[in-house]
């Protein structure tokens, strides 16, 4: 079939003719049979687009260094050269200034408050136990945010009373400003262990564990010079020794062997919020286990 093309002429609307379609002044129809259409309008120009930008791929998460088993804290003596290089870079790198919360100047603080609160000296602390125990495990969780792999090893000083090796160099104590008189012959007595591992209550437990076990190790490890000045153990500025952490992990682990023997005893206000804050304010009972908060003794 030949299609027909009808112009209209532009000056205005003519009365349509049978088969013919009314269409505006000056626009061209095709009409094929008595089907009209307007032809197709010219194909729009179609610009490439810019590719998309390619977005780099989101860091994996990275597990908690204790995911599917605790983190063991091992005795001093079994403790490897690397592991002892991993826990001395961990701490060696809260002391740098500016770095993320909690630094070392943080513990020390918080220290300070308990230690400054006791007279600047160790008598006791209704919430000795649960403050230690908090107090070393955020400290272990910030070297752990430098290390991955850190952890705090614990002093048996029962065993061998003789100050870990790795922690008694003495160009190490110098650029930690570390001052010790140690006098092993003033470490705690076998008869008196024994005698604090036969307390069944707790309450008299945690009292002889700090103004006796834990005071005498201080006296022993701080000294004083001839001038009666005492070691930085004996002051609120023992945290920049990592022998304290050690030994309070000793503590903490007497503390875990108490709670086996004696399973039913614990702090009689379970409730009270340890101080101060930001880096306690937790209540006693989040502590009690050592197994919530991701560690275990070897």
């Amino acid at each position: 079939m030949i299609p027909r093309v009808y112009h209209v002429p532009p000056r205005g609307f003519h009365a349509p003719r049978p088969g013919v379609v009314p269409t505006a002044p000056g626009v061209t129809v095709v009409e094929v049979g008595r089907c009209a259409r307007r032809p197709a309008p010219p194909p729009v120009p179609v610009f490439p687009s810019a590719p998309a930008p390619v977005q780099a791929p989101a860091p994996p998460i990275q597990p908690p260094p204790t995911e599917g088993k605790p983190m063991p804290r091992k005795r001093h003596d079994q403790v490897t050269a690397d592991e002892w290089t991993d826990f001395l870079d961990a701490f060696d790198a809260l002391h740098t200034l500016g770095g993320p919360f909690p630094r070392l100047t943080d513990f020390a603080d918080a220290h300070a408050t308990l230690f400054d609160g006791c007279g600047g000296r160790h008598s006791h602390h209704p919430h000795f136990l649960p403050w230690v125990r908090h107090l070393l495990h955020r400290f272990e969780r910030a070297l752990q945010e430098t290390r991955r792999g850190a952890s705090v090893p614990y002093w048996s000083w029962e065993v061998d009373p003789a100050i870990p090796a790795a922690l008694d160099q003495p160009e190490l104590l110098e650029r930690w400003r570390v001052v010790r008189q140690f006098r092993f012959h003033e470490m705690p007595p076998r008869e008196l262990m024994d005698a604090v591992r036969a307390i069944k209550r707790f309450d008299v437990f945690q009292r002889m564990l700090e103004i006796a076990v834990h005071a005498e190790v201080v006296a022993a490890v701080a000294g004083a010079d001839a001038h009666g000045r005492r070691g930085t153990f004996a002051t609120a500025a023992a945290t920049r020794d990592p022998l304290f952490w050690v030994h309070l992990a000793n503590i903490d682990r007497m503390w875990v062997e108490f709670q086996a023997r004696c399973p039913q005893e614990g702090p009689r206000t379970p409730r009270e919020v340890l101080e101060p804050a930001p880096l306690f304010g937790v209540p006693v009972q989040a502590v009690l286990t050592v197994q919530t908060l991701g560690y275990a003794y070897a």
